[in-house]
């Protein structure tokens, strides 16, 4: 089974085991409902404290919305990169 490793991609999962409409979501994780919107589509992250809103909310914790720091590679990438890094050798 995949599991999703960004914050939107997590939070769009909790929606839907939910089963809660993102307006209902909205007024659980007191956010502005057109914030959400845009933090769901990928339009934009979080700030701070509707990170931790989301958290509290959702169990969702703050780091997944942190973006992957520079020279990291995240789990789903790991095997491909080791792979082309070996083919070159």
């Amino acid at each position: 089974m995949s599991h999703a490793r960004n914050g939107r991609e997590r939070l769009a999962q909790w929606i839907t085991r939910s089963k809660l409409n993102q307006l209902e979501t909205a007024r659980l994780i007191g956010m502005d409902p057109a914030q959400l919107n845009q933090v769901l589509s990928g339009k934009r992250r979080p700030g701070l404290d509707n990170a931790v809103k989301i958290e509290t909310a959702t169990g969702i914790p703050v780091e997944a919305w942190v973006p992957t720091p520079l020279g990291t590679v995240s789990d789903d990438e790991s095997q491909t990169t080791t792979n082309s890094v070996i083919s070159k050798t």
